[in-house]
């Protein structure tokens, strides 16, 4: 008998335990803590959870996680119609690889890339307007590397360079 009341309690227990969410957070109630990456809420707390931000149009977009208000993990910055513009991968609360996009005006992509320590590094795109790739390149710490090719407006290639043997800076 009481090897099944303790089966019985230690199923409840582990059933209830998968019911908890993590609470959520509006980032414009979060306060940046000096010019670390650490989060209080207004009451001081160190808040562990999901951020969102809220866009014009109300809707809701999930932004990043915090735990005892220290980010990490990746976290996205939007602009006001919720396209990422920038993500960021965060350890410990330090910033690590972050990659970044730029939009033209008509909402097509500008240049895409990732940077690690301040530095390029892995493929980079850049697009016309129309929305056709303009460049395609590679970089390792912030030195151009591999085949780099440029296209027309129509993404018909025109010049494709080695980065072994010309100028990639």
């Amino acid at each position: 008998m009481k090897k099944y009341l303790f089966i019985a309690l230690l199923f409840g227990v582990w059933n209830c335990s998968f019911d908890k969410k993590d609470p959520e957070y509006d980032f414009e109630e979060l306060i940046k803590i000096k010019d670390e990456f650490i989060y209080k809420l207004r009451t001081n707390q160190l808040p562990t959870g999901e951020v969102f931000k809220i866009l014009k149009n109300g809707e809701k977009k999930y932004i990043g996680r915090l735990s005892k208000g220290v980010p990490y993990g990746d976290w996205s910055k939007l602009n006001n119609k919720g396209d990422i513009l920038e993500k960021t991968n965060f350890t410990n609360g330090i910033p690590g690889r972050k990659y970044v996009i730029i939009y033209y005006d008509n909402g097509q992509k500008q240049i895409e890339g990732s940077y690690l320590h301040n530095k390029k590094n892995g493929l980079f795109m850049m697009y016309y307007k129309n929305g056709v790739k303009s460049f395609r390149g590679e970089y390792s710490n912030g030195s151009g590397i591999g085949f780099w090719s440029y296209f027309d407006e129509n993404g018909q290639m025109i010049k494709k360079i080695d980065c072994s043997t010309d100028d990639c800076n």
